[in-house]
């Protein structure tokens, strides 16, 4: 939805084509998104990665990705951070919310239905 955004409010005015970073705190999912490989459902962080393979294929642009260190809360003090690394920081931190609220509103098991989800 943010590259789709993206490319209607500013793809118009540019005379270059479009770069988008992706950062993602799993290396082996960035990794993978980026391999010329066949994915299985069975690969770990799949939905991540056939969602910026989706995204990749849709849109004609510059993909760059980058891996950001996670969990990097509980050695560093958070002024100290990259600011991929607080994003990442607030992103998880944003899930876990989400994920309470499924689970206050027994919504969890309906939307979250791969096995995967909870291990």
């Amino acid at each position: 939805m943010a590259v789709d955004w993206l490319l209607k409010q500013w793809a118009p005015n540019l005379l270059t084509r479009p770069k988008v970073r992706i950062a993602c705190d799993s290396l082996s999912a960035i990794e993978m998104a980026f391999k010329d490989r066949r994915l299985s459902p069975t690969d770990a962080q799949f939905d991540l990665v056939s969602t910026i393979w989706e995204a990749i294929l849709r849109y004609s642009m510059d993909w760059w990705p980058q891996h950001v260190y996670g969990h990097l809360d509980k050695s560093n003090i958070f002024d100290k951070l990259s600011w991929w690394e607080k994003r990442n920081l607030e992103n998880d931190g944003m899930a876990v919310e989400y994920r309470k609220e499924l689970e206050a509103a027994n919504h969890l098991m309906s939307i979250a239905v791969n096995p995967r989800f909870f291990t």
